[in-house]
């Protein structure tokens, strides 16, 4: 059961960030056709390790034959579950690309991507929005969230995200039997605003942590230095769905820096400088495109030539401060997904 569980959740998360481009038609239905093939073969073969299982049971129930098949039988159930889960995949792929087809009959067609939120109420008789089906006009309310499918001829081709309470009445106009809207691209851009996800990705770079606080618990070994430390890092963009830009930049660095060594804090006779491994985690706060703020922990070993110089700060928590700390811009154009509409 947690193989299963473990699959379902790496083909939700496959799902997630999937590219908005899809197979042909053809080859879809292609693929449906061998995967349904593939499951009734495995349907069969549990089938038939059933029916030896119970025969194997009356005959001799003690057989050291029957905890194999169990176990086969148990393997084949999750295989046939796994089956069955792709082909509710492929089956939602072919009923969007079905959509898509349609579209692309005739006409220049410029395949869109993207989630918009509209930003006013229009009532039905005034409404710029129609329904694709019955070219009827429909009401616009005011933060609802869609998706754009096409641009064809100047008009955006779009679908309204799930609302929540499908007994409602915005689920039965807006989500029921999955309806496709159009309105002309350029009303359309008067009405929305892009929405975008809000973790934004991910990025490498470089950057220095100039301040560190060392022994910050009270203790008399509290100091404070500015170190040399070049590190490489691995950053996570978050931020809000209407901006591209993250405001808060999540990281994890691995490095070298420059660690002072006195007789104060360490057994040597002389000041002199070493080479420390260091590892920190930490944020920076994006107050404006060039104001931020970085806050880090992180930890300093020193390397094996130095193990016995006694460094009262080797391997212990310190804490880094940093203005404008340089990272590579972290954006995303991609739009939210598996979100939700608000009555």
């Amino acid at each position: 059961m947690r193989t299963l569980t473990l699959f379902t959740l790496l083909l939700l998360f496959g799902q997630a960030f999937a590219q908005d481009d899809l197979p042909p038609v053809e080859e879809l239905e292609a693929k449906i056709e061998a995967k349904q093939e593939l499951l009734d073969e495995k349907s069969a073969e549990i089938t038939a390790v059933s029916t030896f299982i119970e025969q194997l049971r009356a005959l001799d129930p003690d057989s050291d034959l029957l905890d194999g098949k169990i176990e086969e039988k148990s393997k084949l159930e999750i295989e046939q579950l796994q089956i069955q889960a792709e082909l509710l995949e492929l089956t939602r792929q072919l009923l969007e690309a079905q959509k898509q087809a349609e579209f692309l009959v005739s006409g220049e067609v410029e395949l869109q991507s993207g989630s918009y939120e509209f930003t006013h109420s229009i009532q039905e008789e005034i409404s710029p929005q129609y329904n694709y089906g019955t070219k009827e006009q429909e009401a616009i309310k005011k933060g609802a969230r869609i998706r754009v499918l096409y641009k064809k001829d100047a008009v955006i081709y779009y679908e309204y995200w799930n609302y929540k309470d499908e007994s409602s009445i915005s689920f039965k106009t807006f989500n029921e039997n999955n309806p496709v809207f159009y309105m002309k691209e350029k009303e359309f851009e008067q009405v929305t605003k892009k929405l975008y996800r809000i973790y934004k990705g991910a990025s490498v770079g470089a950057y220095t942590i100039p301040f560190r606080l060392r022994d910050i618990g009270g203790g008399d070994d509290f100091d404070f230095e500015s170190s040399l430390s070049l590190q490489a890092n691995l950053v996570f963009g978050i931020g809000n769905r209407e901006t591209e830009d993250s405001f808060l930049d999540a990281s994890f660095g691995l490095g070298l820096t420059g660690v002072n060594l006195t007789p104060d804090n360490s057994d040597v006779e002389t000041e002199r400088s070493a080479n420390a491994f260091t590892v920190s985690t930490g944020a920076v706060f994006k107050f404006a495109p060039y104001a931020n703020l970085g806050l880090f922990i992180g930890w300093d070993f020193l390397g094996q030539k130095d193990s016995d110089i006694n460094w009262q700060y080797d391997g212990k928590t310190w804490v880094g401060l940093g203005l404008n700390i340089s990272f590579n811009q972290v954006k995303t154009d991609k739009a939210p997904s598996n979100a939700k509409n608000e009555e």
